[in-house]
């Protein structure tokens, strides 16, 4: 096969389609799986624009199950995140390619991604974080091509994707000092008028649901929890961030850093604009700490491999660029024997005891979730827990009777 930049981009998704699928769940996972498979179950438009609702996933879940109503709701779930996280993958291609034009670190640094934990277990669930990594990636790759091409029309579709990807998580926010600087450099006023207004309009519209439900436009940005950002936790906080980084990126890690500063030199205004995208969400991410505040990372991950590409490609000698590239083949190998390492350490084994509901620490050092307790089960059996699973138990029990009333049998669900 003749591999050439068009190539490429196919080759990482229908591989990384492979490994996600094969890696997925083989029941329903813990977390806001079972709430969004109830909601596609159910079949109901959500009007919402809350933090929790997600209008943009949730109701395009719906939408499909509506179109196709024969289809699965648990696995309408499973291919909607698997498609739109290899998606991202190849979109991530082309954005490293629009860069350095080199086929293979773009190619190498995609893959450096899609096998990075975080987006590896994202993509083996029912979540919202690769949908909106699609947004994330459009958004970068429209912005890119008009640092390069200075063509109107990507910086007027990096203003709409950013701005409809609010419906989809108000985090994306951590975006506008990003595409203020976008704008910044435009030094057109006319296209800067036209494309802030496209953005502004489609932020904005967010508040006109809570407007016409009289509700406060607080819960477009307020979780209602007790999760605050405290500052006495910087220090620990900064660790655990660093740590995230190493354990998506391993021995990449270094490269990455040297990505960004050989990108100061070659890529000064790039390189600034895709720092300014990540420094607020890792900062966000770092001090918001909560037991999942890894995936809030994703936006940083994502530009950080970007960086990674840089380094393969112009820091080091081809041997290096070889030598290094073919080892993201050890990366699942890494991942394997940090859980076997842990386990051998007296606080690893107490903590695999105490989340044995969940699957143990498999469930949290392994990326891949194949052959995993599901919370179905759990609620069927009316397993016991250690920790409150009120709100999970309560979607499943819905999507249970659901099932029920469409004749599916008790014995069946567990397997679910």
């Amino acid at each position: 096969m003749n591999f050439n930049k068009n190539t490429f981009p196919f080759v990482l998704f229908f591989g990384f389609s492979i490994i996600y699928y094969f890696g997925s769940f083989s029941k329903v996972p813990f977390g806001d799986c079972m709430g969004f498979i109830t909601d596609i179950e159910k079949g109901e438009f959500i009007i919402s624009t809350s933090v929790y609702a997600h209008f943009l996933f949730s109701n395009s879940l719906i939408f499909i199950k509506k179109i196709f109503p024969f289809f699965d709701s648990i696995e309408i779930g499973r291919w909607f995140t698997i498609f739109f996280g290899v998606s991202s993958i190849s979109i991530l291609y082309k954005i490293i390619y629009t860069i350095i034009k080199n086929n293979w670190s773009s190619f190498f640094g995609s893959i450096i991604f899609g096998l990075s934990f975080t987006f590896w277990r994202n993509t083996e669930i029912v979540e919202i974080y690769t949908f909106n990594i699609f947004f994330i990636a459009l958004f970068i790759l429209y912005s890119v091509k008009y640092f390069q091409e200075k063509k109107d029309k990507f910086l007027l579709l990096s203003s709409f994707i950013l701005g409809i990807s609010l419906w989809n998580h108000i985090q994306n926010i951590l975006l506008i000092p990003g595409f203020l600087f976008l704008l910044y450099h435009s030094k057109n006023w006319n296209l800067i008028v036209k494309s802030f207004s496209i953005f502004t309009i489609l932020f904005l519209s967010l508040f006109t649901i809570p407007f016409f439900k009289e509700e406060s436009f607080l819960i477009v940005f307020k979780a209602v929890s007790n999760h605050n950002i405290n500052f006495k936790n910087f220090p620990k906080d900064i660790l655990k961030s660093i740590f995230y980084l190493i354990f998506n990126f391993w021995h990449f890690t270094i490269f990455g850093i040297f990505g960004i500063f050989y990108s100061f030199k070659k890529h000064l205004e790039l390189a600034l604009f895709l720092l300014i995208n990540a420094i607020p969400v890792y900062g966000f991410a770092t001090l918001f700490s909560v037991s999942d505040n890894y995936v809030f990372f994703l936006p940083a991950n994502f530009i950080f491999a970007i960086f990674i590409s840089f380094s393969l490609y112009s820091v080091f000698p081809k041997k290096i660029f070889k030598l290094f590239s073919f080892s993201i083949l050890f990366i699942p190998l890494f991942y394997i024997m940090s859980y076997h390492f842990s386990m051998e350490i007296e606080k690893g084994y107490e903590f695999n005891e105490q989340k044995k509901y969940k699957g143990g620490l498999k469930y949290y050092m392994l990326p891949w979730l194949n052959n995993n307790v599901g919370i179905l089960e759990t609620t069927i059996k009316n397993s016991e827990t250690p920790e409150p699973l009120d709100w999970m138990k309560k979607s499943a029990k819905e999507y249970i009777n659901l099932r029920i009333e469409n004749g599916e049998n008790l014995n069946d669900l567990e397997n679910k």
